[in-house]
């Protein structure tokens, strides 16, 4: 009987890049049934690959000393190492690791560290294409055949999900007529973060129409307190921003919504993953990568007529690019009323 195959997959990106590797995961399996794959991730965004069934055991680069994860890497003798955003750090790694097949992800520099991977897909090949088909794509003729159909993410919610659900609905004094919408505002970079007055029209359009019936949740961490608070109309009462502690309580509000608007950002991937309606504000990023085509659930909004749209730039002045200003707030709610 043939040995299963050992797979280390690295992704030590932040949480929508680590949450757009689990397709690839699933292929991985759906091709090798019995592989055994391990996962190296950084902290918070492992916390996303919790509870996922196609994988065994996950490294924490930045949680777990430099010599005690080099020594376990080592000590597994994997088959294949799949280095999907190579970094110094994690080509060291995949030097140190004693595996055979050492296969490099994204382009990587400086160049001398393309001779640790002996294995090295052109990547780039698959451009504007969905970033989870393209990690499956680049792998054709290695670890899979022609692939057809492409998995979809997997996140899977805790156990005590209803519980948290029971106590989120008590605490804003939910009923089941209740439409909830969240506002996701925080991107990773200033060109992705709509102003707070749009957001805040945005609000004032949902309230004009719904009344007390819709409620918005604002998911923003610590740092964008102030942001949110300048997003809320005065003394409207059905707007709220959760605190999460950690992603899983992140994901298990996301879940409970009836649909979020969100910029291009980590929180929009988790809750597409959930299948939790979502309109994107679409800045500098380019959809072709970042969005799945062809699904109603999951719409687009961006600024139109511009030649500039999708720059993949960061030097625009935030307050005056305009893919930001010039996106009216009339035009999302319009989607939204249409999705609701």
């Amino acid at each position: 009987m043939q040995k299963p195959l050992k797979i280390l997959v690295i992704m030590t990106k932040k949480i929508g890049d680590t949450l757009l590797c689990t397709p690839l995961l699933s292929a991985i399996k759906e091709e090798h049934s019995n592989a055994d794959i391990d996962f190296l991730a950084k902290y918070p965004a492992s916390e996303i690959l919790e509870r996922n069934p196609d994988i065994n055991k996950i490294y924490i680069i930045n949680k777990t000393p430099w010599l005690k994860l080099i020594s376990e890497i080592r000590k597994k003798r994997y088959n294949f190492i799949i280095d999907l955003y190579p970094t110094e750090k994690t080509a060291l790694i995949c030097a140190l690791s004693k595996c055979e097949n050492k296969i490099r992800g994204y382009f990587l520099r400086p160049k001398l560290y393309h001779r640790i991977y002996n294995i090295r897909p052109d990547y780039y090949a698959t451009n504007q294409t969905y970033a989870p088909n393209r990690q499956i794509k680049f792998l054709e003729g290695i670890l899979f055949k022609k692939v057809k159909t492409f998995p979809k993410m997997t996140l899977i919610l805790p156990p005590d999900i209803h519980d948290i659900k029971k106590a989120f609905f008590k605490k804003y004094n939910i009923s089941s007529d209740n439409l909830l919408i969240g506002f996701v505002p925080q991107g990773s970079l200033p060109l992705k973060m709509w102003p707070a007055e749009s957001w805040k029209r945005l609000a004032e359009l949902i309230i004009q129409k719904y009344s007390t019936k819709a409620k918005i949740f604002i998911f923003i961490d610590k740092n964008g307190q102030d942001f949110a608070k300048r997003m809320c109309p005065r003394d409207v009462k059905n707007i709220f921003i959760p605190q999460c502690e950690n992603l899983t309580q992140l994901s298990s509000y996301i879940s409970f919504l009836n649909l979020a608007v969100t910029v291009c950002t980590g929180t929009k991937h988790i809750a597409i993953a959930l299948d939790v309606p979502t309109i994107t504000i679409q800045t500098i990023t380019n959809p072709n990568t970042w969005h799945p085509s062809d699904n109603p659930k999951h719409r687009l909004v961006s600024a139109q007529g511009l030649d500039c749209l999708y720059c993949d730039k960061t030097i625009c002045n935030p307050v005056t690019a305009p893919c930001l200003v010039n996106l009216k707030p009339e035009l999302v709610f319009n989607e939204l009323t249409n999705m609701l």
